[in-house]
């Protein structure tokens, strides 16, 4: 009896990990897939607070232990591209982050834009990236994590996305401080009428 009791008390937390583990595959298997068929996705006008507010909804199991703080003017203007391709470029960038820092970590999430572009930035407060990963962290299948967290392929299939954008996507040290700065810059949409 005291067997069944414990299987009993186990059961949610078993279904709780093996529902992580499908979740873990699917996410695999579609990063795979995205990286060896990258399709051209129709670009139609995006707004990049919505994909902020999608990617951090997608990546909150990873933020929960971590301060996120953003500053996303009210005005910002749109972008062409692909909402789902852009809310993962982010979603990649915040899971990465919210891995590299300690418990109580901060990630800050900043946006601003000129005449002609637009530039989002999300920084941390981990460790930062010595030269040699600074070197391949956009490389296919390049990881410092264990296999349980990633296969490397995020940042270059984020870099891929940006760069048929016709933007940038470049990753550093922080200057003000300890931790990692990755920074997106888009051209804004051209105005049709």
């Amino acid at each position: 009896m005291d067997s069944l009791e414990m299987i009993l008390n186990d059961h949610p937390h078993l279904m709780r990990e093996t529902s992580e583990g499908i979740d873990r595959i699917k996410k695999i298997i579609r990063d795979l897939k995205h990286f060896s068929h990258n399709e051209q996705e129709r670009y139609q006008p995006v707004d990049l607070s919505r994909c902020v507010a999608t990617s951090m909804n997608l990546a909150r199991h990873e933020l929960e232990r971590v301060r996120v703080t953003t500053h996303l003017p009210p005005d910002l203007p749109p972008v062409n591209g692909s909402e789902s391709q852009l809310s993962q470029v982010l979603m990649n960038i915040l899971v990465n982050a919210a891995q590299a820092v300690e418990q109580d970590g901060e990630i800050r999430i900043e946006a601003h834009s000129d005449e002609q572009s637009y530039c989002l930035s999300v920084t941390d407060n981990g460790p930062g990236m010595d030269a040699a990963q600074l070197e391949q962290i956009f490389e296919p299948f390049f990881t410092t994590k264990s296999v349980k967290q990633g296969l490397g392929l995020g940042l270059s299939i984020s870099r891929q996305i940006v760069d048929a954008l016709g933007g940038s996507l470049i990753g550093r040290n922080r200057m003000d401080g300890p931790g990692a700065e990755f920074v997106l810059t888009l051209k804004k949409r051209e105005a049709t009428e």
